[in-house]
């Protein structure tokens, strides 16, 4: 479901996750098999997602149609997937299968599918001229910021991937084994101060003078933050240690939809449009209350879409185990 902490969202977190934990994962395949194992196993994850992304839409633009013709045709025009679909058919379907055109508002997964293909390369430049990877990141961040660089020129997308790989990139670098000994972040009870100063600073900004706030745009991810969002993984650092997250029972959830990323996902996804439905149907869309109900039936659908992927791999697993 979604969630914002002032200048950071879940699909920062999302995409510094995935860079850190696909760069720990394809990495060893890399060490073991290569460049082109590690693209092959790169490809065959990208049609994972791709179809998963094709999935979610058909769903969510399926609910959106039958909920115009059975309830409410005004709640459903609210969404822009559905507009453009009543206006251009067949060729808005195309946009979708060719990820020029979007359902909804759930934007992360092209902008994954457009980073992942890149795996392999930036392992291979971490493996040789390691030197060269934060620098090419960095250069390509500063070029998306000063040229607009897009993958083509009408993207649609909220995210520009050629600005977000920033993020990709160092969740890469921090599951390197060596980068991790150079604590590439600060760490100490200075650097947590500093951070909380940092983050109380901005959300003061934006809560009373956004304007005053500069490099905010969130589509080409400006520098304020990229700030944010450093801070907050030197605080979620601090606090994850301090209370031993991975063993804690509280945390198994959340442990569970990580390693069911996929899935729960896709289920957030259905769940938040379908409410937002029900919620402008009923009036409620801006209800504290509301947005409490809501959050708390995603949390348990995702939870439970990630159980139910478990238990489907586990199961795929045992079956294979014993061919």
């Amino acid at each position: 479901m979604p969630l914002s902490l002032c200048y950071t969202s879940m699909a920062e977190v999302f995409v510094f996750l995935s860079g850190y934990v696909g760069g720990q994962s394809y990495r060893r395949v890399f060490q073991r098999g290569g460049f082109l194992e590690c693209l092959q196993k790169a490809i065959r994850r990208c049609i994972q997602v791709y179809f998963a992304h094709i999935s979610t839409s058909a769903i969510v633009l399926a609910i959106l149609i039958a909920w115009a013709r059975s309830i409410d045709a005004s709640d459903a025009s609210v969404f822009p997937g559905y507009t453009a679909f009543q206006l251009d058919g067949w060729r808005f379907l195309i946009g979708v299968l060719a990820l020029t055109r979007k359902v909804s508002d759930f934007d992360i997964l092209p902008v994954y599918l457009s980073l992942l293909p890149a795996l392999p390369a930036i392992l291979f430049l971490e493996s040789r001229w390691s030197i060269l990877l934060p620098i090419t990141s960095v250069a390509v961040y500063v070029m998306a910021n000063g040229l607009r660089l897009y993958l083509f020129p009408r993207w649609p997308w909220t995210f520009n991937p050629f600005a977000w790989q920033l993020l990709f990139v160092a969740g890469v670098m921090l599951g390197i084994p060596a980068v991790k000994k150079m604590r590439l972040l600060p760490e100490g009870m200075v650097a947590v101060v500093v951070s909380f100063l940092i983050l109380e600073f901005l959300f003061c900004g934006k809560l009373f003078a956004p304007e005053l706030i500069p490099w905010t745009e969130r589509e080409n991810l400006e520098l304020t933050r990229v700030l944010h969002f450093a801070c907050v993984v030197i605080l979620a650092r601090s606090i994850l240690r301090r209370f031993e997250f991975a063993n804690a029972n509280w945390a198994r959830p959340i442990l569970l939809c990580g390693r069911n990323s996929l899935a729960t996902y896709c289920a957030g996804a259905v769940i938040a449009n379908v409410l937002s439905l029900a919620g402008s149907h009923l009036g409620y869309s801006y209800d504290y209350s509301w947005s409490l109900l809501v959050n708390g039936i995603g949390w348990l659908g995702c939870i439970g879409s990630a159980w139910i992927s478990e238990k489907i791999g586990r199961r795929r697993r045992d079956v294979g185990s014993q061919q």
